[in-house]
């Protein structure tokens, strides 16, 4: 991957590059950046990790369970109580709109016909779920309020100042902190390998993502259309604003934020397909910070990483690869040196559908 000016820049766009095949010395610079290890659970602590695996559960079954009513409201019946999980999940998905709901449908169909399947999915939140049943014995980690009461995410493009999407104390740093913010800025995208069946055209390819703060507070990146991609070929971003931490929500040092990033192949009109994911990440992130019964953010985001993995597929009518979360583990103001650049970095191979992908970003530390 090549090298590009660094910039403090947060503008909410950048100008997509065509595909180019990486020279020679391009590809070793791709491939000597530093390999990011994806984000997952088990690199949570116990006690995060046995919140996040609950979290995911009942996240699931919620989800499940709205879907399905609204597929046939009769089969998988409503509670008569208008303020249980179950009347919420219900609630959030009669917010997906009717286009965008009917390309679902036969997917939905498939899995309700699909019992097996139907009874792995929902086996993380117990053994004894019947999702047919009014009531599936679930409650929420906090409050509902009414009808639509899921705890809520923002949608927004690049900026992330931990807009609250749980009720928590926010202390803020000194006002002798050298940086307030840190951005996560995108490079450049590299096709390793088309998704299949090559020779049908290029990869048309969405991304959106989830941001989850140092004090667990979460955001939904607005999808957007990145590129046409074949084997060996990249799209260059410069240095295109796709997150922003504020690292004033919590005291001091270490600081832990998460990007769960997620890239699509779509056969559809991109803006719908960019819209599609959009809402579903945003539909599922709402269930799951609803459910986590911890204000961590690794158990949060090992939340979002589980539940978007096993159901984003659902929402999607083109080919969703798995989520691939990052994260950036700041011990100190100092973490990146001087300039508060971590320099290149790189998802491993992020495969799905016969195709593998590399995405390229930094982290770079704002005043």
């Amino acid at each position: 991957m090549p090298d590009t000016t660094k910039s403090r820049t947060t503008a909410a766009s950048a100008t997509i590059a065509r595909q180019k095949t990486l020279t020679a010395l391009e590809k070793r610079e791709f491939d000597t950046s530093a390999v990011v290890e994806p984000f997952t659970i088990s690199m949570l602590t116990p006690e995060e990790r046995s919140h996040a695996e609950a979290a995911s559960g009942v996240s699931t079954a919620l989800m499940l369970k709205g879907l399905l009513h609204r597929l046939d409201p009769k089969t998988y019946a409503a509670p008569a109580q208008a303020d249980t999980p179950e009347a919420a999940a219900i609630a959030a998905v009669r917010d997906i709109d009717d286009k965008a709901f009917a390309s679902m449908t036969p997917r939905l169909r498939a899995l309700a016909a699909d019992q097996p399947r139907l009874s792995r999915l929902v086996a993380a939140a117990g053994r004894n779920i019947d999702l047919k049943h009014p009531s599936l014995g679930l409650k929420l980690a906090h409050p509902i309020a009414g009808v639509a009461g899921l705890k809520r995410v923002d949608v927004g493009n690049t900026d992330h100042e931990d807009a609250p999407a749980m009720p928590k104390i926010v202390v803020r740093s000194g006002s002798a902190a050298k940086y307030s913010r840190m951005d996560l800025v995108l490079r450049a995208v590299h096709c390793v390998d088309e998704t299949n069946p090559e020779g049908g055209g290029s990869d048309d390819i969405v991304l959106g993502g989830v941001l989850v703060g140092a004090s667990g507070n979460t955001k939904v990146v607005q999808s957007r259309f990145i590129g046409n991609f074949e084997d060996g070929t990249y799209v260059s971003l410069g240095e295109l604003p796709f997150g922003q931490f504020s690292l004033r929500t919590t005291n001091g040092y270490p600081k832990t934020m998460y990007c769960i990033l997620q890239l699509v192949e779509s056969d559809q009109d991109d803006a719908d397909a960019a819209r599609e994911l959009t809402r579903a990440l945003s539909t599922i992130t709402s269930i799951v910070v609803s459910t986590i019964g911890s204000p961590a953010a690794g158990a949060i985001a090992g939340a979002i990483v589980n539940t978007v993995g096993g159901l984003v597929s659902l929402f999607i009518s083109d080919d969703a690869f798995p989520p691939y979360g990052v994260r950036a583990r700041l011990q100190s103001e100092n973490e990146f040196g001087s300039d508060g650049d971590s320099g290149q970095l790189r998802t491993g191979n992020i495969v799905g559908h016969g195709g593998a992908y590399r995405i390229g970003y930094r982290w770079l530390l704002n005043a």
